[in-house]
């Protein structure tokens, strides 16, 4: 259980600032993907504390998986989860980018940030 180990990730107001590619299709990747993603939407109410301790906000948060990406420069993977806002208005909802280094994937942060409506 990588999300609810301790010592729990440094956490970032904002997104991962460099540049990721997404994976796509059949990926080496995928079976570590499989395994980080089971954990986290085993643990989504661990999610939920994490935005919830940074962000203020009253709206529930139902988190569903956007994308894995990798970093390979960085050495790391990159799972984006979303939460859209119910009533969007000025706010599309809230993402999580949980980063995890290669090659065990041990989860090292996580970037929270608000989604404004474009």
């Amino acid at each position: 259980m990588r999300l609810t180990t301790a010592p729990p990730p440094s956490v970032v107001v904002g997104h991962f600032p460099d540049y990721v590619e997404i994976l796509y299709g059949p990926h080496r990747l995928q079976p570590l993907v499989d395994r980080l993603r089971a954990d986290v939407e085993g643990h989504e109410h661990v999610l939920r504390r994490i935005v919830r301790d940074r962000i203020e906000l009253k709206s529930p948060l139902e988190f569903e998986f956007s994308y894995a990406a990798v970093d390979t420069a960085a050495g790391i993977v990159l799972l984006r989860y979303f939460a859209p806002h119910p009533d969007p208005v000025l706010v599309a909802g809230w993402q999580a980018q949980l980063i995890y280094r290669l090659p065990r994937g041990s989860l090292d942060r996580v970037y929270v940030e608000e989604v404004p409506l474009e």
